[in-house]
């Protein structure tokens, strides 16, 4: 096998990862519906954030490894479901969208 078809060292780990987190995204997105808005997105995301700082605090490796994998799969999930929803955004689009999100408050 040549040098440019082979993984470097650091690869696996970060590669094994992804997939970890992209078989639980594809896990939850069978089981629930689509994120409703950014806000319930984050709530999610926060959620997830919260259990896996309460296995850090705890010194629970193993669990919070596998929360961290829940933050990740919903971080994509978010990812997706608000391109679903809004599209590949322009920056300008962007800066309407957090305008009118900033209205709404």
């Amino acid at each position: 096998m040549d040098q440019e078809n082979t993984m470097k060292d650091w690869e696996q780990p970060y590669t094994d990862a992804a997939n970890e987190i992209l078989r639980e995204a594809e896990s939850a997105r069978a089981k629930f519906a689509p994120f409703n808005s950014s806000h319930e997105g984050y709530a999610v995301i926060a959620e997830e954030l919260d259990e896996l700082w309460d296995d850090v605090k705890g010194n629970d490796v193993p669990h919070a490894i596998e929360e961290a994998v829940q933050v990740g799969a919903m971080a994509l999930r978010f990812i997706a479901d608000m391109r679903a929803k809004y599209g590949r955004l322009s920056d300008g689009a962007l800066a309407r969208i957090a305008r009118e999100a900033e209205a709404d408050r």
